[in-house]
This record gives C-alpha cells, structure tokens and sequence, in this order.
C-alpha cells in the first residue's frame, strides 16, 4: 500500500458454467473463494423458493444478484420466458435479469423495430415486478454492435432498462470496448 485508502473489493460469478451442480455445493465454494455474488443461471431456478433463496443466501453469505437468460425474446414464446423470468426474480427478490437482445446481426429495420418492441413491454414488466434489465451486447445478436445498443436504449429510456458491459463483445463487434463504456455508463447496471 502506498498510504491510499484501502479498497474492498466484491467479485460476481455465474452459475452458468456450473449448472450441473446444485448450488448448495457451489455456494460454499464461492464464497471461500471471495465472491459476495452470483448471477444465477435459469438451471438453478428449479425447485428455488423464495424462503430456500433466502436460506441459501444466508448460510454462505452470498447475494444473489442477478439472473441470466439466453431465452431469444426474438422467436416464438421468447418474450413470454423472459417475462415469466422476471416473475420468477421479483419473487425470489432478485434485483436483476441480464438479457440478450436476441435475433441476427443482419436484422432488418422491421426486426430491429419488432426486438425494441418486444424489450419495451419486457422492460414494462420488469418495472412492475421491480426488477431491472441488464440488456447485453453478444456477437451473432441484434444488439451486437454499440450503435445498436445505443439505439434500443435510447428507444426504451426507462430506468428499469439498464446495460450489462462486457467489452469483449464490443471488441468482437470492432468497437472500442472503452468507448462503449463512455457511451453507455448512464445506463451500466453491472
């Protein structure tokens, strides 16, 4: 140290990569090794009560912090499983869903129209359930680039829309990983 303040620090992890795994063995683990939060993956939605949520948060002092959904709001049935996934988070007291924007990098103007649409009423949804959106950029998507994110924000400007950063997807995309920083830190919910 060089006489500066000292700096806690509090580390998320997905369950994603560990959905084979009951979180009752995962927790532990985390927390051993520093993590104070997790986002959890819809596999580990099963069976979870908002009493056993709680239970589990408690006993290994994790939080969790989220959900993540890869559900495609774009196809058939995708806006009704993120809707029911913001159910499920306001009642298992799950502040945050982290959502794609789902559909193709070569979407045409009347797709990009229809995906904001469709994230308008999600996003509606989640104000009612008091839960905000961490809406992510992801190559292959609709929202891959900054200039698309930049356009579905300022199309739904409702606080209970925010950005979920990952610079690598802006790298991936050819943009300045900083400067989609800069551009969308109003809105960084993560």
């Amino acid at each position: 140290r060089h006489g500066g303040p000292r700096v806690e620090r509090s580390y998320c992890a997905s369950t994603m990569p560990l959905q084979g795994y009951p979180l009752a063995e995962i927790l532990p683990a985390l927390a051993e090794a520093g993590f104070g939060a997790v986002e959890l993956a819809t596999g580990h939605l099963d069976g979870l009560s908002a009493s056993s949520a709680a239970e589990l948060q408690d006993a290994h002092g994790v939080k969790f912090r989220s959900l993540l959904s890869t559900d495609d709001i774009m196809v058939a049935g995708g806006r009704e499983q993120l809707a029911d996934l913001v159910e499920t988070a306001g009642r298992l007291a799950i502040p945050m869903v982290s959502v794609p924007s789902g559909g193709a990098e070569d979407a045409s103007e009347e797709d990009i129209s229809r995906c904001v649409d469709r994230l308008g009423v999600l996003t509606q949804r989640a104000e009612r359930a008091d839960v905000r959106l961490g809406l992510y950029a992801h190559e292959g998507s609709i929202g891959y680039s900054l200039a698309r994110v930049r356009r579905i924000l300022d199309a739904i400007p409702s606080s209970a829309l925010g950005f979920y950063y990952s610079g690598y997807h802006f790298h991936r995309a050819g943009d300045s990983p900083v400067e989609a920083l800069r551009a969308l830190a109003e809105r960084l919910c993560n």
